[in-house]
């Protein structure tokens, strides 16, 4: 069980991932994290901490396309 402490972190940090969020415009920007570009829309999560551990794993070519569907990493 979650101390009221750290309901109030995890509370506070949704908060600045919604505001980022909205901050995206609705054609989408495009994204720099883990030394990979990301083009993001305002309806899905930004690349956070959990996807560097994708970033990592798969080897994507210059030149190459990733389509992420569904796997809730951003």
């Amino acid at each position: 069980m979650l101390t009221k402490q750290q309901l109030a972190n995890i509370t506070r940090l949704q908060k600045i991932k919604q505001k980022q969020s909205r901050a995206i415009p609705n054609q989408g920007t495009v994204i720099n994290y883990g030394e990979k570009e990301f083009v993001v829309y305002r309806s899905v999560f930004v690349p956070y901490e959990d996807s560097i551990l994708l970033i990592k794993k798969y080897i994507i070519k210059p030149g190459e396309r990733v389509l992420d569907i569904g796997t809730g990493c951003g």
